[in-house]
């Protein structure tokens, strides 16, 4: 049998081998490069020295002579940076780190390019020559390869590699490890970029927290500071970690418990913020006002984790709040003054004037001349106490002059002494070296009464001392406090303190309110501090309360000194100058409009008294040459007295004109007098006044 030959297979066995032994140095050789990048990467929590690391060791890999990132690549930014380039000696880089560089054609194509593409994009050495052109003959590119990485935060980046001594041919391997090396900068990226921005965003936080001057605190579930900002420190005078583990309320003004607890309490199972107003107390032991902004904080079960407090000093706006509502209240008092002054002064000028009439037709042997007296002495104070309450609602300004303080409060101590019981002793130090001020001695006077007449009041029923002194100050604090403009100037300080029952903070913030008193009926108006508050500031002084329950009460004002001396008060009436002219008198109120006519025919003058504007303006037009005097009241229905005025100087422009008010809310003194007006009188007037001025208008050669 014919023996069949026998083919010999060729041997294989060992290329497979060979493959297999390629592919895995090829994957040790991918896993080697992937741990060198990721060991840079793990290196530093720095994204520049992270990068600055990866591109070096990029570098190294691939054997290139240029290693970068680009950002960003971005074809619609107008200009890109290179924040990382490594490079062989003999190919050094062009860019510095971080130049700006225009976004050109070239290179907004070339972005566009490689960020259409998943993968790495290989340029060869005619690409590489012409996109971007500038880049490439700078460099002396030869070939290329980048890829473009896509972290989430921010615009996408470009990563790349340069070969400029050859025209290199990048294998499929090279792609690989490349591609997964832009993956792990993609990844890098992401959280390094994230770490940046949450440093930057914690930076951001802890200068806010250290440089604001709100108060910033979180307290835990039990109620105690967790943290504490810095502005504690500055606001209140306590360092921050003196704080923590305290109780948030220690703070806290004992009165004012109640609304901070609550801030707290009633919003443990409400997310909405709530705020609060209270006092807390400074290292100093002085206590501030403060306004609280809180929210609970709950965990992802609603459990309360404590809470989160955004707090303010409002002590300064609390006290100008304080003088704006004083402010609206003087308004809205001032408004009711001035509606009452006209019909009010009209009604004491006709007491005014029929009385002092009758003083000098009584002969001095009658019972009846004192009686008279008495009206026109009590016609003169209510008079002034008109004038206060102008003067508190600031529609009339009193006449100020230098005036002596230290004889007001000996003769206000004076009447003191005749009208409070034995069981109140007064203590006064009247140690001024200097007494005088510009100011309404009226006006002062009735500070002096109301402060007495309060401090005895408090004293009624158990007796006890009111202290009385007048010093000079310069630079006190108590004054610096009160009103920081007067504090470097030389001041007058009036204080009256009592031992009397003392008020508690609730009533000390009410006091200077208009009608607001604690007395009983009938004892008392509330009017007399409001009085006090309004004449002190318009003689631009200020004023101050202490007081606490069962302690006493101070009350300190300061008054600005002036270097005019104090003329000598008048000791005998002046002699009433008289005279023959002619005088048209116009006043609505008949009754006014009669004794003011009585009054000026008992000087000697001829008058012609109307109740009409228009009436009085007809009688002018008719003969206008007959009047040598008009005096004519303000306000009237139909015509003013301002009008009235403007339409006589039309037809007689030298006509002398006395225009008299209750109250100048219509027109002021400076105001009559640009009008050609040639005096202006606040009623009531007595006869002295309208004798002195009707003189002084019809001879002012003669006065000057």
């Amino acid at each position: 049998m014919k023996k069949k030959p026998t083919i010999e297979k060729p041997k294989q066995e060992s290329a497979p081998a060979e493959q297999i032994e390629e592919v895995r140095q090829e994957h040790l050789h991918f896993l080697e490069v992937l741990e060198r990048v990721d060991a840079s990467i793990r290196r530093s929590t720095d994204l520049q020295q992270v990068l600055d690391d990866v591109i070096a060791t990029v570098l190294s890999i691939f054997e290139s002579d240029h290693a970068f990132l680009v950002y960003p690549c971005d074809p619609n930014a107008t200009s890109f940076t290179v924040p990382v380039m490594h490079t062989r000696p003999e190919y050094p880089g062009v860019q510095r780190p971080d130049e700006e560089l225009p976004m050109d054609e070239q290179i907004r194509d070339y972005s566009t390019r490689v960020l259409a593409t998943s993968g790495p994009v290989v340029f060869r050495e005619e690409e590489s020559r012409t996109a971007p052109g500038t880049v490439a003959r700078d460099f002396g590119i030869r070939s290329r390869m980048v890829l473009a990485a896509h972290p989430k935060i921010g615009y996408p980046w470009l990563f790349g590699v340069h070969q400029c001594s050859h025209d290199r041919e990048w294998t499929v391997q090279e792609k690989r490890i490349f591609k997964e090396i832009g993956h792990r900068i993609e990844d890098a990226l992401n959280v390094l970029l994230l770490l940046r921005n949450l440093r930057t965003s914690e930076e951001q936080y802890r200068l806010i927290a250290e440089n604001m001057t709100d108060l910033i605190a979180m307290s835990d579930e039990e109620g105690n500071f967790a943290y504490v900002s810095p502005s504690y420190r500055t606001v209140l005078g306590y360092e921050p970690d003196s704080l923590l583990g305290k109780p948030i309320y220690e703070l806290v003004h004992g009165d004012d418990l109640e609304g901070i607890v609550g801030l707290i309490e009633e919003r443990k199972i409400d997310y909405q913020p709530a705020a609060a107003r209270y006092r807390m107390r400074h290292r100093s032991g002085q206590y501030r006002w403060f306004e609280t902004h809180g929210r609970v904080v709950f965990d992802d079960k609603g459990k309360n984790k404590g809470a989160v407090f955004n707090t303010r000093d409002i002590t300064e706006n609390r006290r100008l709040e304080t003088e704006l509502r004083q402010a609206q209240k003087m308004e809205a008092i001032g408004t009711l003054a001035g509606g009452i002054a006209h019909d009010f002064n009209n009604i004491l000028g006709i007491i005014m004037g029929h009385s002092e009439l009758a003083l000098h037709d009584i002969p001095e042997s009658y019972a009846a001349l004192r009686n008279l007296k008495e009206v026109r002495k009590a016609c003169l104070r209510a008079k002034d106490m008109v004038g206060q309450i102008l003067a508190f609602s600031r529609q009339t300004e009193q006449e100020r002059k230098p005036v002596r303080v230290l004889p007001i409060v000996e003769e206000s101590l004076r009447f003191l002494r005749t009208s409070i019981p034995t069981t109140i002793q007064i203590r006064e130090d009247l140690s001024s070296a200097r007494d005088t001020i510009l100011a309404d001695p009226t006006q002062i006077n009735q500070i002096l009464i109301n402060l007495f007449s309060n401090a005895a009041h408090a004293m009624r029923d158990k007796g006890g001392v009111i202290e009385i002194s007048v010093r000079n100050a310069r630079n006190d604090r108590n004054v610096q406090r009160m009103d920081p403009d007067l504090a470097h100037k030389e001041c007058l300080l009036l204080a009256v303190r009592d031992t009397g029952h003392g008020m508690t903070p609730a009533l000390m913030d009410r006091i200077f309110d208009p009608y607001f008193t604690t007395k009983d009926q009938g004892q008392g108006t509330g009017m007399g501090l409001s009085v006090v508050h309004g004449i002190v500031r318009s003689h631009g002084g200020t004023i101050r309360v202490e007081s606490e329950p069962e302690k006493g009460t101070l009350f300190e004002i300061a008054f600005p000194l002036v270097d005019e001396e104090a003329a000598p008060e008048e000791t005998s009436r002046p002699v009433l100058p008289t005279g023959t002219e002619r005088i048209l008198f116009v006043d609505d109120e008949e009754a006014l409009a009669d004794a003011t006519r009585q009054m000026l025919e008992h000087l000697g003058y001829e008058v012609t008294a109307k109740t009409s504007s228009r009436e009085a303006l007809q009688a002018f037009r008719d003969q206008p040459d007959r009047f040598d005097l008009v005096i004519t009241d303000m306000t009237m229905p139909s015509m003013t007295g301002g009008e009235l005025s403007e339409e006589l100087m039309r037809i007689r422009p030298a006509l002398p004109i006395i225009l008299c008010t209750g109250f100048s809310e219509m027109i002021t003194e400076e105001e009559a007098k640009r009008m050609g007006i040639r005096a202006y009188v606040m009623k009531p007037a007595s006869i002295h006044e309208i004798a002195q001025t009707v003189r002084r208008v019809l001879d002012p050669v003669e006065q000057e």
